[in-house]
């Protein structure tokens, strides 16, 4: 009898430990995102705009397209319909593009060089690319993201559930301390990973400061998959590359120099 009311007592504490423990999924897209070879589709609610972008990686190479969508206004273009990105690295160099079969290039060697034009933004290029912070809890390393001394450790803290859209979730909820230089807790955001039957549905970012919420963003899903077409980083044909500008003649005269040709 003793025996079977510890059977009884382990098998309540294992079914409740993973009633309430991180999502499996979340350890696969943990995986995908640190293999490198990815691609997200989301769209991102800030309040006053809304973020539409695909990023993907593939080997040493990353990609990005965005549609910025302002509330109120119709985009100029559809979500997902040009087949060019707006931001490519390959082969250690960064390409933004500025139509279909136009683009401009940079080396990675380059971007900390004074004289390329500040305006052109060569200098942050790199972060167009990361993952947005609202993918820590899965994506901690990620090269093109920027470094921020203000962040602590971000951990996962419980599983419940939560409505977004009239619609109940299954979430997990992570937590990042964000500390002073003197290491002191000033607030924290809260990470809400929304599953729904499919997967990752919706993410949702909050700051706690003194006790009140402020919700940030949403985040929803539409694709996060480890299936990535390698057209995805394929320069258009007919597209022509011109030199970043550095002050030279080339930019005096307004004649940027032709490097590359598709």
């Amino acid at each position: 009898m003793k025996k079977e009311v510890i059977a009884v007592a382990t098998a309540c504490c294992v079914l409740g430990s993973c009633a309430y423990a991180e999502q499996p999924l979340a350890e696969q897209y943990r995986a995908v995102l640190k293999a490198g070879i990815f691609l997200v589709d989301y769209e991102a609610d800030y309040g006053e705009y809304v973020v539409s972008k695909t990023i993907a990686g593939y080997a040493d190479m990353r990609m990005e397209r965005n549609n910025l969508k302002i509330r109120g206004i119709v985009p100029l273009y559809g979500y997902g319909k040009r087949s060019y990105p707006d931001t490519l690295y390959r082969e250690s160099k960064y390409y933004k593009f500025e139509a279909k079969k136009k683009a401009t290039v940079a080396a990675e060697t380059q971007l900390g060089d004074p004289n390329l034009d500040p305006k052109a933004g060569w200098n942050t290029m790199r972060y167009a690319l990361a993952l947005p912070d609202e993918f820590l809890p899965i994506c901690t390393e990620d090269y093109f993201r920027p470094d921020s001394a203000a962040l602590g450790q971000v951990a996962y803290a419980s599983t419940g559930k939560r409505t977004i859209a009239k619609r109940e979730y299954t979430s997990d909820k992570y937590v990042l301390p964000l500390k002073s230089q003197a290491g002191n807790t000033l607030a924290e955001i809260n990470y809400y990973y929304c599953y729904g039957e499919k997967g990752l549905a919706y993410i949702e970012k909050i700051i706690v400061n003194k006790g009140r919420e402020y919700v940030i963003s949403r985040v929803r899903i539409k694709e996060l998959t480890a299936d990535v077409p390698v057209e995805a980083f394929t320069i258009p044909a007919g597209c022509k590359v011109y030199a970043a500008g550095i002050g030279d003649m080339d930019d005096l005269i307004n004649k940027p120099a032709l490097v590359e040709e598709y």
